[in-house]
């Protein structure tokens, strides 16, 4: 569904997301009250926002890729250019 990079051009999972936030899952911890760099892209539309780590914990233990944390990041601005886009998205899919 979504392609989501964070700054410097890490690709992080999108879990859940909404036009105020995401929940995101990634290889590094995310530091809570600390500002990321986010660029979204569903299809051919791509978003770049900036948002603020919520919360950051443990979600889960590999034994060969090591740990996965997951983040709740609330963007600066509402999404909804990224919403529309999911739509139309959706539409072409069905």
């Amino acid at each position: 569904m979504f392609k989501c990079t964070m700054r410097p051009g890490r690709e992080v999972a999108v879990v859940d997301w909404s036009v105020s936030g995401a929940l995101v899952e990634t290889d590094r911890q995310l530091r809570p009250g600390s500002r990321v760099h986010i660029r979204l892209q569903i299809g051919d539309h791509s978003v770049a926002m900036s948002a603020h780590v919520v919360r950051c914990h443990v979600c889960a233990l590999h034994p060969d890729r090591g740990v996965t944390y997951c983040g709740a990041l609330h963007f600066d601005e509402r999404c909804l250019a990224l919403r529309d886009a999911d739509s139309r998205v959706s539409e072409i899919g069905e």
